[in-house]
């Protein structure tokens, strides 16, 4: 299972579009906020989408965390202003670890990361923006990371 994992595109649509232009054979998409709704008019694969609000959206429809159940695994999903991940990292693992999740993917700080911490996976894409995203792969037991540029 492919999963294509974008945050903080800020309007830029046409990053949005090339990064799916080249991931087509995505299962899933997660637009962590701050622009999901640049996602919106994208030639998109037949994949299952995620999105969620951004301290920079008005749109109060979408939700500012979910809990999904993608690939075996649990994943908590949010933008990570409402846990202040640019001051660290503890409030957001802890949400994640009260809610059972194995995975917590966040945007906000632009910067991408990667860590593995007490058996959460916390994952941040990067800025679109910025022209980085995310890729991952779940294949059963085995699950990567991988920051990637347009």
């Amino acid at each position: 299972m492919k999963i294509l994992v974008m945050s903080d595109s800020h309007g830029r649509d046409e990053y949005v579009y090339s990064i799916i232009a080249e991931n087509m054979d995505a299962d899933v998409i997660i637009h962590l906020g701050d622009g999901p709704n640049d996602i919106d008019n994208a030639q998109l694969p037949t994949a299952k989408i995620f999105k969620v609000r951004g301290n920079c959206d008005f749109n109060f429809t979408l939700p500012t965390q979910l809990f999904e159940d993608i690939g075996g695994y649990k994943f908590s999903i949010t933008h990570g202003h409402e846990f202040g991940v640019k001051q660290g990292l503890g409030a957001y693992l802890s949400n994640a670890k009260v809610n059972n999740c194995n995975i917590a993917l966040y945007g906000h700080t632009h910067i991408p990361f990667y860590e593995e911490r007490d058996g959460v996976h916390l994952f941040n894409p990067g800025a679109v923006r910025s022209a980085s995203y995310g890729v991952m792969e779940i294949d059963g037991n085995n699950i990567s990371f991988k920051h990637c540029e347009i």
